[in-house]
């Protein structure tokens, strides 16, 4: 995803004008590298390996938030979505899911920090 996601902002977003097979290369070279780094400092263990994407995730879980209500948020505004704005179903809806998601990332980060604490 995040490779793919890479094409699309240089062609889109920043106009990168560059052959395919070379764009899918720096992209996934940018995935990589980070990847590999890691490797070698963790000693290409696969229990650190798994101990770093829990970390990673828990990361993600901070940021989650931070766009599920302002999306929820800005989809309900009828200035900006027009005829597709949220219905007052869904956008409670929304509320309610992104507070749940909220919780439970909340209870991640909780379980993943305490045991250091204990």
């Amino acid at each position: 995803a995040s490779t793919l996601a890479g094409q699309i902002v240089m062609e889109g977003y920043l106009n990168i004008q560059i052959p395919l097979w070379a764009r899918r290369l720096l992209t996934r070279l940018v995935t990589l590298i980070p990847i590999m780094i890691i490797g070698f400092v963790m000693g290409f263990s696969e229990q650190h390996f798994e101990q770093v994407i829990v970390y990673a995730q828990v990361a993600l879980s901070i940021a989650l938030p931070f766009t599920l209500f302002p999306l929820v948020a800005l989809t309900d505004r009828r200035d900006l979505m027009g005829q597709h704005v949220n219905s007052p179903v869904v956008r409670w809806m929304g509320y309610v899911l992104t507070g749940i998601i909220t919780l439970l990332n909340v209870q991640l980060i909780l379980s993943v920090i305490l045991p250091f604490y204990w």
